[in-house]
């Protein structure tokens, strides 16, 4: 079964803003019938934007009612309890010493890079970052702001600290805050590639790539680079439980 086979149940999702009133969020969780919440961040008047007056008393509800706590960062370090983790090496410098390890290999960087480029190189998108400390607790409320106009130069801004509801570990405000521009950008050989260019041309150049990974038993190739596919984060998790129940049982 492939990622585009699998039937995706359907979710149940509250769409909250002021219009909702005061929510009993201990009823909406003792329910058991809710898979997700989403909360609107800004509204409009009179064509002027402003912050929904029930965000923040919504939003600080969200880490007492099962929401995890930490993110991503948390997420893998919990993963990765025990493991042996080695930083700066390159797996493709080191293949041999590496493979030796183990009886499986989870491979997610390049496919291409994988059989050194043999068949051609595929097309990537990638992306820049221009980080910005900031005197002040707060510059846009919420953890991503996307951008979509021609005018503004930047896909989205995130401001980091509202993936932790702008606490500190001990529950106390941050004073200043870090914000990240992320800018779109062609990508070239030498850096780093995040999105796979979804076209025909890179498509059949993947299919030829994929039937050399099929020939690889001890290797699994994931991810956005290793699958050469645009994954959702809750998507790519879906695929890697998937995999491990596949090849581990």
């Amino acid at each position: 079964m492939t990622q585009n086979d699998r039937k995706t149940p359907p979710l149940t999702v509250l769409d909250v803003s002021r219009w909702q009133g005061r929510i009993d969020w201990d009823a909406v969780q003792r329910s058991g019938k809710i898979d997700g919440v989403m909360l609107r961040v800004l509204g409009s008047k009179n064509g002027k934007p402003y912050l929904d007056p029930m965000f923040e008393e919504n939003y600080a509800a969200c880490p007492s009612r099962g929401i995890p706590v930490g993110g991503y960062t948390k997420m893998v370090a919990n993963l990765l309890d025990g493991i042996e983790v080695r930083l700066s090496t390159d797996y493709l410098e080191h293949k041999t010493e590496l493979d030796a390890l183990a009886e499986k290999v989870v491979y997610t960087g390049p496919i291409d890079a994988y059989f050194d480029y043999k068949l051609g190189t595929l097309e990537y998108r990638s992306v820049r970052f221009e980080n910005e400390l900031l005197d002040k607790p707060n510059f846009q409320g919420n953890a991503a702001v996307n951008y979509t106009d021609r005018e503004t130069p930047w896909t989205r801004i995130i401001e980091h600290k509202w993936f932790e509801f702008g606490k500190d570990e001990n529950g106390n405000d941050l004073p200043k805050t870090i914000i990240s521009r992320e800018y779109s950008s062609e990508w070239k050989p030498g850096d780093e590639p995040y999105y796979p260019v979804n076209d025909e041309k890179n498509g059949a150049l993947y299919a030829e790539y994929k039937k050399l990974a099929d020939a690889e038993p001890n290797v699994i190739f994931g991810g956005r680079l290793g699958e050469y596919k645009y994954y959702d984060m809750d998507a790519v998790i879906a695929s890697a439980l998937e995999m491990t129940e596949k090849h581990f049982g």
